[in-house]
C-alpha cells in the first residue's frame, strides 16, 4: 500500500494518521510504500522524511540543517511550502542551507558569508 492509498484508507478511520499521510503526500512522498526500507529511498526522499518528523515536536523554535540538500527545484518548493505551513502555525523555523535558490520562498533571510576572516551579513 502506498502513502497515497493509506491516506484514503485512513481518511475516515483515523484523522491523525490521515493528516500525517496527507503531509507526506504534500511533499511528494505519496508514491512510497508503507514499510519500504529506508535503504531503497533516494537522498531527497530521506531528507523529506526527516522534515516530516518536525510534526512530532511541540517546540516553538525549530532548527533544520540542510533540508534542501540534493533536492530538485520542485522538491525544494514542496518542502518550502511545508515549512511555511509550520510558520503559519506559530513556529519559528531556522534553516541552515547552502542551496540559495530555496531562500526565495522565505520572508526573512540572513545570509552569512565568510570573506577574508570577516562575516558579512546580507538580509
Amino acid at each position: 500500500m502506498t502513502i497515497e492509498e493509506a491516506e484514503i484508507y485512513f481518511s475516515d478511520a483515523n484523522k491523525r494518521i490521515a493528516d500525517i499521510l496527507n503531509q507526506a503526500s504534500s511533499i511528494m512522498l505519496g508514491h512510497l510504500r508503507i514499510g519500504q526500507p529506508s535503504s531503497s529511498l533516494s537522498g531527497g526522499e530521506n531528507i523529506r522524511i526527516k522534515t516530516l518528523k518536525i510534526l512530532k515536536t511541540s517546540a516553538k523554535i525549530i532548527g533544520i540543517d540542510e533540508p534542501f540538500k540534493g533536492l530538485n527545484p520542485t522538491e525544494i518548493y514542496q518542502v518550502a511550502l511545508f515549512l511555511e505551513k509550520l510558520r503559519r502555525k506559530g513556529k519559528t523555523i531556522v534553516v541552515v542551507d547552502h542551496t540559495e535558490e530555496a531562500f526565495q520562498y522565505f520572508s526573512y533571510n540572513i545570509k552569512l558569508k565568510v570573506e577574508d576572516n570577516y562575516i558579512k551579513i546580507d538580509n
